[in-house]
């Protein structure tokens, strides 16, 4: 094994509530918040030496940041939409995705640059016009809410190209609020 890939839906770390929960406006305890920042810390100090070990043994580690989480079944929602072509269905906004992913980004830009490692933002595969994009042509780019479904993963071949043919830049603190495909 050469290149390690860790990707994973990393919020559920820091966070135990779901996506709709998240946009409540319901205040969370001074517990809550410091289970949080306690959760944030562990995951960061883990981050750091796992990827540290991993490079001393001379392995390349490409982390992934986050892909957007819809917060509603995305192939029902296409269903509905095709059954209901009139109604207006709401899906969060690339801002509220981004919102609830923010520990995630900030911590992985937080991370020390280290020769064998690279971050990359495969959530910029998802985004057009300010929006997260969650079909094609009726085809839904996730199997629930937030796995990707293979029309979804296609969306990721031009990254995973990038990452196997050696051309992929470590893009830490990268601005978040990108509006097309790089």
């Amino acid at each position: 094994i050469k290149t390690v890939i860790l990707c994973a839906r990393w919020v559920t770390i820091l966070r135990t509530e779901s996506l709709k929960a998240h946009k409540s406006t319901e205040r969370q305890s001074t517990k809550t918040a410091d289970t949080i920042a306690q959760r944030e810390a562990f995951l960061a100090g883990s981050l750091e030496q796992m990827i540290r070990e991993l490079n001393q043994l001379g392995k390349r580690v490409i982390l992934l940041y986050p892909i957007p989480e819809i917060g509603v079944n995305v192939p029902q929602l296409v269903a509905s939409k095709i059954l209901h072509p009139q109604k207006v269905f709401e899906t969060p906004s690339y801002d509220e995705c981004l919102d609830r992913q923010e520990p995630i980004f900030r911590i992985f830009d937080r991370l020390a640059a280290q020769p064998g490692l690279l971050r990359l933002r495969p959530h910029r595969y998802f985004i057009e016009k300010e929006k997260v994009v969650f079909e094609e042509g009726r085809r839904p780019f996730y199997h629930d809410d937030h796995h990707l479904s293979l029309t979804g993963s296609q969306r990721l071949v031009p990254l995973f190209e990038q990452i196997l043919s050696g051309t992929a830049v470590d893009s830490p603190s990268e601005v978040s609020h990108t509006t097309s495909v790089e």
